[in-house]
């Protein structure tokens, strides 16, 4: 009547907020586990990446021995994947 809220509005907010606030912190959580596996994945990148420069040392010091050469086809950084992190 006088525009303030009735019992049952201000009951309907409450629960409404509630709601909401179980979803934000049920979608902060799922967002730093989402980023925990983030960083596990460049990780296994990295260390990925890592493996096949040697390999490709070994492969081209046996090619050396072996009185040939070897050549590498790799891809640019920009045909990468886009980075999810932003950074």
């Amino acid at each position: 009547e006088h525009g303030l809220a009735t019992g049952e509005d201000i009951t309907h907010l409450s629960e409404a907020m509630d709601t909401l606030s179980t979803e934000i912190e049920e979608t902060g959580q799922e967002s730093e586990e989402t980023r925990e596996e983030v960083a596990e994945l460049r990780e296994t990148v990295e260390r990925q990446r890592r493996q096949i420069v040697e390999l490709q040392a070994t492969v081209d010091s046996l090619a050396e021995i072996l009185g040939t050469s070897t050549e590498w086809e790799t891809f640019d950084a920009d045909e990468a994947a886009p980075d999810v992190a932003g950074d």
